[in-house]
């Protein structure tokens, strides 16, 4: 499937052409920077019906169609922060948006955060209500955990984990009634509880219990009622084991946790009955999605490399998917949605210019275009992914991905390096608005999966540790050399660009290193790492896991190691060797806005070319329209004056 080309140290393989033609005008900025026109299609467990996000500029609607494409229902949920809609049952559409917030007690408090509520779309009534507007107790009215549908009694209701306020603070399992929002406690929990496993009936099957210093344990449901603890890890842990759902049957209860002997993560099927480890499913190449039915057991897998593919234990699921590759050809077709009975599959076509959804009639033999993910961008406007494998200068072998401009040959490209956040995460091959935007102005654009990230198992994420701003940093300028040795990009025009983690990187890469970068971007990215450390440890105490989680890659033992210092692109302005633009979003939970204002001050104190873009009510993912669009075009703007693409 895979062409290899020999050129030194570096083997590109082509994986995905998404998209390429003769020269010609890319489509303009803000057909990038969009919403997606259609996105969360998912389809009603009877196979009658589609509902999907429908975006209209800043403006998000709930949609709900026939097979046939007549509309059904359509809600306006406004500016909402929309992400995601499912069904819950035969009339109801469930409506997940986030908010920024605090909640001024119990364990959150002092911390702002993205808090989940959920609203309930009635098809045939079409109205609306938000889930825990009222409840049986004095609670929260956001959800701690997404949304389970099941039934209660007979009826349709939702399963989630909710925060209980009166007298000492707890998280319960609620369930909430579908028409009018009401939320009643459906099993006590604890001040810790973290999980559940339900079945569509409201029976209790699993919970967890993790504490903020790590202390973890697994309790399961007795069949006459009460728990049995069956597993536990002591405080100071940080990669503790998660309950993922059933098994293959509703007997078992699906477990992901770590194999210190085989060094990898595993999902382990465990017996409901004893508690007993049973049979360990096939290890996963890199991260994957479960799959489950209707009735709550497993019936797949999906493994995320350079492009799904999939393990599937039921065999209609099977079938029909053999169908989906047929048809599909060479192009990549990931599984969205299915109906309870198998036979009706929506899918994602990523070869059809930025993303197209189709809906599969198995049975039928039949394939119809639901409608595009971008209507704005077409096959013309979309760049070319190959994926790029590179030794780092250890040796350490390493993986990404490289997006052409269309229309330009892949000779002496200028070239932005795109680091990803995290930095316990990855790039794929799949669109990516934001590197095809750049791609579009005439970029060739590289996101390098350096060490640490996920996906590559255990042991690269391993590697990782304790590389922050070190190997993890030249892991991406020793991409960039490597490249540049085929001849495909020019080395002496190459800026870096990135976002949280990959913001962090940008301004590293200006920092502490030197003659690599013609300039940096950093949006929402960390500048001073001991201030940060400091700050969290403040909200969150000393022994939280996130600090533990955040020193083990920076190798540092306390938020005021002298070691963070010399990592902190704050503290290094002075060396800074090219133009840095910051942009940073105001209600940004994840990476707080004064990590960009100190790097600012420094520079200016410094001396050294800096800008500053403040995003108004945006959050650290750009989750709207109008500061998504403003973002790329202030990247653009700066990249064209510091690094022109022609």
């Amino acid at each position: 499937m895979m062409l290899f080309r020999w050129l030194g140290a570096l083997v590109v393989a082509v994986v995905l052409q998404v998209g390429c033609g003769l020269p010609t005008r890319a489509a303009p900025i803000e057909a990038y920077g969009k919403l997606p026109s259609i996105e969360s299609v998912t389809i009603s467990d009877d196979g009658e019906a589609l509902a999907y996000i429908k975006g209209v500029g800043d403006s998000r609607y709930v949609v709900v169609q026939s097979l046939t494409g007549e509309t059904i229902a359509q809600a306006d949920v406004g500016a909402a922060k929309v992400r995601s809609v499912q069904w819950a049952g035969r009339d109801h559409v469930l409506v997940t948006t986030t908010t920024t917030g605090a909640i001024d007690d119990f364990r959150y408090a002092a911390i702002r955060s993205e808090f989940y509520i959920v609203y309930s779309f009635n098809i045939r009534t079409q109205k609306t209500v938000r889930l825990m507007n009222r409840s049986s107790e004095e609670a929260l009215n956001v959800v701690l955990s997404p949304p389970e549908p099941g039934t209660y009694n007979g009826k349709d209701v939702v399963y989630f984990l909710g925060l209980t306020t009166s007298g000492k603070a707890r998280i319960d399992i609620y369930r909430a009634d579908l028409d009018s929002g009401y939320g009643a406690v459906h099993q006590m929990g604890g001040e810790d509880l973290d999980s559940f496993v339900i079945s569509p009936d409201g029976r209790v099957a699993a919970r967890t219990f993790q504490n903020s210093d790590g202390r973890w344990r697994m309790d399961l449901a007795k069949p006459d009622g009460g728990w049995t603890s069956v597993s536990r890890m002591p405080s100071g842990s940080i990669e503790t084991p998660s309950l993922a759902g059933f098994g293959r049957s509703l007997d078992t209860i699906l477990v992901n946790q770590q194999n210190e002997t085989a060094d990898r993560w595993e999902l382990t099927e465990m017996s409901r009955a004893d508690g007993k480890p049973g049979q360990t499913l096939p290890p996963a190449p890199a991260s994957r999605n479960l799959l489950y039915a209707r009735d709550g057991r497993l019936v797949g897998l999906e493994y995320a490399d350079v492009s799904p593919e999939y393990q599937f234990y039921e065999p209609k699921l099977a079938a029909g998917w053999e169908m989906v590759g047929k048809a599909f050809g060479g192009a990549t077709p990931t599984l969205q949605s299915y109906s309870a009975d198998f036979s009706k599959l929506v899918v994602l076509v990523e070869a059809d210019g930025a993303g197209g959804w189709f809906l599969i009639e198995t049975d039928a033999k039949k394939a119809r275009r639901i409608g595009s993910r971008y209507a704005d961008l077409t096959a013309k406007d979309v760049g070319e992914v190959q994926l790029i494998r590179y030794k780092a200068a250890d040796g350490l072998a390493i993986s990404g991905y490289l997006t052409l401009p269309a229309g330009r040959e892949a000779k002496s490209l200028p070239m932005i390096a795109l680091p990803h956040g995290g930095p316990a995460s990855r790039d794929t091959a799949d669109f990516d608005w934001w590197a095809q935007a750049l791609a579009a102005q005439g970029y060739a654009v590289f996101q390098p999966n350096f060490r640490g990230s996920t996906g590559f198992g255990t042991k690269f994420m391993k590697a990782g540790f304790g590389e922050w701003g070190r190997k993890m940093q030249s892991d991406v300028s020793d991409g960039v050399r490597a490249l540049a040795k085929t001849g495909m990009i020019d080395p002496k025009r190459v800026c870096i660009v990135g976002g949280c983690y990959g913001g962090y990187a940008a301004l590293a890469g200006v920092t502490l290193e030197h003659g690599v970068y013609r300039c940096a971007v950093s949006v929402a990215g960390v500048s001073d790492l001991g201030r940060m450390l400091s700050s969290e440890a403040i909200v969150r105490g000393s022994t939280d896991t996130a600090i533990a989680y955040w020193k083990r890659f920076m190798g540092a033992e306390t938020p005021t190691d002298p070691v963070l210092a010399t990592l902190s692109p704050a503290r290094l302005a002075a060396q800074a060797d090219a133009p840095i633009l910051l942009i940073h979003g105001r209600d940004d939970t994840v990476v707080t806005f004064d990590q960009s204002q100190v790097m600012q001050a420094a520079l200016k104190a410094a001396g050294k070319p800096v800008e500053f873009v403040t995003l108004p009510n945006e959050d650290h993912w750009l989750s709207r329209e109008a500061t998504r669009t403003e973002m790329l075009k202030a990247t653009v703007a700066f990249l064209q004056k510091n690094n022109p693409p022609n």
